[in-house]
């Protein structure tokens, strides 16, 4: 991790071996688990395919949930009896490819794209994550794996390598987060992710030596 100077933000490279999975969460059965969701998602809004299943690393995914508008972030939800979506391969009848099953589980995490920011003055993507009841005001993976993903799905559009993305989450919940994340392709194979850095502010809050 690095600290960049008089300015209160660090950022680290985040450990990364992304993987798009081949079967998609369907909406049905995030319906079932978030029904505050249903007036804003249906078939009718080009969901039915689903929702990308999306891995950052093994044991480490996230099902990307793109909302119409802030209106239907806010009303978002915990998941039904705080259920979870568990790591199992699509042959367990999970959602991952066969080598990346394992312990864990897969979060959800909502976003709207393209969100004027009244603070910073930027266009920023909001977002919002719930594991079981509980709603997390900042979740540096799954940013870190939404901008990836966003990338990778942008790679074959735009002659860019560097991709920049400022998320804010944890607004609903009145604990803003401010969130960058930088991801860089393969110049030669831009199919590749090279670094995913991840940057914020930080506070220090301890400091301390360790003798060896």
């Amino acid at each position: 991790m690095t600290r960049v100077p008089d300015s209160g933000t660090v950022a680290a490279k985040i450990a990364h071996n992304v993987h798009i999975h081949s079967s998609r969460f369907p909406l049905s059965e995030l319906l079932r688990l978030h029904p505050s969701l249903r007036p804003y998602l249906s078939d009718d809004t080009g969901n039915n395919a689903g929702f990308p299943v999306f891995s950052i690393v093994k044991g480490m995914s996230q099902v990307h949930v793109q909302l119409p508008s802030l209106e239907a972030l806010a009303v978002a939800e915990g998941p039904v009896s705080g259920e979870v979506v568990p790591c199992h391969s699509v042959a367990q009848g999970g959602y991952l490819d066969a080598g990346w099953e394992g312990d864990g589980l897969i979060v959800i995490y909502f976003f709207v794209p393209g969100v004027h920011d009244e603070k910073t003055g930027k266009t920023v993507i909001r977002s919002r994550m719930f594991l079981r009841n509980f709603e997390d005001p900042a979740t540096g993976s799954a940013a870190s794996g939404l901008a990836a993903y966003l990338t990778l799905t942008r790679a074959g559009e735009e002659s860019e390598t560097v991709f920049n993305y400022d998320i804010v989450q944890g607004v609903e919940m009145g604990r803003r987060s401010d969130i960058g994340v930088a991801v860089t392709l393969n110049a030669e194979d831009r199919g590749k992710v090279e670094s995913v850095e991840l940057r914020g502010t930080a506070v220090q809050v301890k400091s301390g030596e360790i003798r060896v």
